[in-house]
C-alpha cells in the first residue's frame, strides 16, 4: 500500500482522503493475500481527484513510479469488489515419482466429502467446512513438479 501511495505522491496525482484528525488516502486492496504470498494480480481500489489524462497515460506513469516487481496492468473505472467470483491459487511441489492414478483418485475422493479445518476467529477456534468454497481443483504434473490449481469461491 505504501508503494502505491508514494507513487501517486511522486507523480503529483491527487487521491481522495478520509476526513478526520489524521486523513489517509482511500487505498484498499480487494481480497488481499496474506503476507509472504506471491500474486500475479491484485486489485487496488482508490479514488483519483482531478486527473484529466487517458487511462493509458495513468498506467504508464504509475508503472514508471512503482518499484521493480510492481506494475499496473489495467484500470477499471467502476469496479466493485463484489464482482469477484473466485480466487485462484496455484501450488507447486517437487515430485519424487510421477503422478499416479491412485493420487488423482485419492484427491477426487478427498474433495467428494466434507473438508473440515480449524479456523481462528475473534471468538476463538471453530471448525469450518470449506468444501462448499472450493469451486474447482486441477492436478497436473509439469517438469517433475506437482501442480495444484485451486479456485475458491469468495
Amino acid at each position: 500500500m505504501k508503494n502505491f501511495s508514494m507513487a501517486f505522491k511522486r507523480l503529483g496525482i491527487r487521491l481522495k482522503y478520509s476526513s478526520g484528525f489524521s486523513p489517509k488516502p482511500y487505498l484498499s486492496i480487494a481480497r488481499p493475500l496474506s503476507l509472504g504470498y506471491e500474486s500475479y494480480c491484485e486489485i487496488l481500489d482508490t479514488q483519483i481527484v482531478g486527473f484529466d489524462k487517458s487511462r493509458d497515460e495513468l498506467i504508464d506513469r504509475m508503472n514508471s513510479a512503482l518499484p521493480d516487481g510492481l506494475h499496473v496492468c489495467k484500470e477499471e473505472p467502476e469496479f466493485e469488489s463484489n464482482d469477484i467470483l473466485a480466487s485462484v491459487y496455484e501450488l507447486t511441489a517437487p515430485l519424487t515419482s510421477s503422478l499416479s492414478e491412485e493420487m488423482r483418485s485419492e484427491m477426487t475422493q478427498f474433495l467428494s466429502g466434507d473438508i473440515f479445518v480449524a479456523k481462528k476467529s475473534k471468538k476463538g477456534m471453530r471448525t469450518v467446512n470449506i468444501r462448499d468454497g472450493i469451486y474447482r481443483l486441477d492436478l497436473s504434473e509439469e517438469e517433475g513438479h506437482l501442480k495444484i490449481v485451486v479456485s475458491l469461491k469468495d
